[in-house]
């Protein structure tokens, strides 16, 4: 009678272990999985608001303040907040070197893309100054997709 009653009672503790550990295990590669789609979504908001600031930078600059008119403005504005938000997305994803390289092409794109006149009312166009914001769109994007990859993945992701 004993050894039936503590069978039955290992059994059910066994199979309780089970359960749980399985549980556990598929809980803990699920939130594996979201924590790299969520990097891969961050990586992919980097691109698209480079890109974003690449054709920004190419309407603002092409032509002079007084073309513009009040498109003016809004460019100016639209082009200061994707650099903040590209910023803080960074900051987000990215720590250490990674983050360094980043930031250096974050600063190396604001300094030309809102370098120079940008924000004068007199302002006049200069199309000369789109080769190197592309460029650094490139490097900046370049720089975001080594640094996704160096990430640490996720056990059982």
């Amino acid at each position: 009678m004993w050894q039936s009653f503590s069978t039955v009672v290992l059994a059910g503790i066994g199979a309780f272990i089970a359960n749980f550990a399985a549980k556990f295990i598929e809980s803990w590669v699920r939130r594996s999985q979201q924590i790299e789609t969520q990097r891969d979504a961050d990586l992919h908001e980097i691109v698209a608001t480079v890109k974003l600031i690449g054709e920004l930078s190419e309407k603002f600059w092409t032509k002079s303040a007084a073309e513009l008119g009040t498109e003016d403005l809004i460019l100016q504005s639209h082009l200061k907040a994707e650099q903040h938000h590209l910023a803080e997305v960074i900051a987000e994803i990215f720590s250490g070197t990674d983050k360094w390289d980043c930031d250096i092409q974050v600063h190396k794109l604001a300094t030309v893309a809102t370098g120079g006149n940008f924000g004068e009312p007199d302002r006049e166009a200069e199309p000369g100054r789109l080769a190197e914001i592309l460029i650094t769109v490139r490097a900046l994007t370049r720089e975001a997709k080594k640094g996704r990859r160096r990430l640490k993945r996720r056990l059982m992701a």
